[in-house]
């Protein structure tokens, strides 16, 4: 054996040895999936890992995006954002599918 498999060997062979990754984010669903050009709708994601999603990118440019704000209570510092929820304003752009992704933690 070479000096290289027999290392491999050994990291193989030690016990509680654990290798880890990060979760992935994974978008399943956007609801409502679509909107008339020149309007904002609220538009709320669906998935898994979806931890401190801050962003929503889409194929086309022009799409602006807004985090939902819930109202300010006596215990809040200010404005939190509402969980998995976007205002997005639609440019006029034609009648067609768009693709969107959202960015986060992960």
């Amino acid at each position: 054996m070479t000096g290289w498999s027999k290392l491999c060997c050994f990291a193989v062979l030690l016990p509680g040895v654990v290798f880890a990754q990060f979760p992935a984010t994974r978008l399943d669903g956007v609801f409502p999936p679509g909107g008339l050009p020149g309007t904002t709708v609220e538009v709320v994601i669906s998935g898994t890992d979806l931890d401190d999603v801050d962003q929503l990118l889409f194929s086309q440019e022009g799409f602006q995006v807004a985090r939902k704000l819930a109202e300010v209570t006596p215990f809040d510092e200010g404005p939190q954002p509402v969980l998995n929820t976007f205002l997005v304003t639609i440019p006029g752009v034609p009648a067609g599918n768009y693709e969107v992704r959202c960015q986060g933690k992960y």
